[in-house]
């Protein structure tokens, strides 16, 4: 019997040495540079980056839909596919934590990464705070990937924003999200949001030619490969 409780102590140790690996992967992953939020016209950034940011956030005025970070998201990832560049980018679900002491807050969230370059686009405007104090509210927060532990209420968003759960199924369900918004009543929240994705990818599409010769251009043809970090 002896035995058998050392193997068994043994093949427990395995797999606790296996959890503890994993863990390391995955420690080591949320340091492998997290991906960097870009403010619009600071700091370097290819033209394209600019011109999704310039045409979100005009995109949100003409529509007056606000502070809807999957509406304003979902909209810039088809606008990418729009322009044939989705492929370096993604749709990321997860939450906004204040990275200062002693303060736990915890804001589910929605924001695009653009790959290559690990850049975050967070374009999604307030409809109380001028843009450059959000930016600079938004550049003291973490962006963490995946489900927040304590999540804070999505005050003031439509019925299918308004929960962590509701954005973390609409973010892998876009299709069925944009079957919700063009269903919308009018002059209601998700009427707002389909006019946002709307005015914001036939607005890039009826130009497309013309941005894509721009962008050519300005940068030459987008290397992926020569622009991984």
């Amino acid at each position: 019997s002896m035995r058998s409780s050392a193997s068994s102590l043994g093949s427990r140790r395995q797999s606790s040495t296996r959890a503890h690996t994993a863990e390391r992967m995955v420690a080591h992953a949320a340091h492998a540079a997290p991906a960097k939020l870009h403010v619009p016209r600071k700091g370097p950034a290819p033209a394209l980056i600019e011109l999704l940011y310039g045409a979100a956030m005009q995109a949100q005025q003409v529509s007056g839909s606000y502070n809807n970070c999957l509406a304003t998201s979902v909209s810039i990832l088809k606008s990418t596919e729009v322009l044939d560049v989705h492929q370096n980018f993604e749709l990321v679900f997860g939450h906004l934590a204040s990275a200062r002491q002693g303060m736990n807050m915890q804001i589910p969230h929605v924001w695009v990464v653009f790959k290559p370059l690990q850049l975050i686009i967070d374009a999604t405007l307030s409809d109380v705070m001028p843009t450059e104090d959000l930016f600079d509210f938004k550049q003291q927060l973490n962006y963490v990937p995946g489900r927040a532990t304590q999540p804070l209420a999505n005050v003031g968003l439509p019925a299918e924003a308004d929960t962590q759960d509701k954005l973390e199924h609409f973010c892998s369900h876009v299709p069925e999200y944009l079957e919700v918004l063009a269903a919308a009543e009018a002059n209601t929240p998700q009427a707002k949001s389909h006019l946002l994705y709307v005015s914001l990818t036939q607005g890039l599409a009826a130009a497309k030619d013309d941005i894509k010769d721009l962008l050519v251009q300005l940068e030459g043809p987008i290397d992926v490969e020569a622009q991984q970090v």
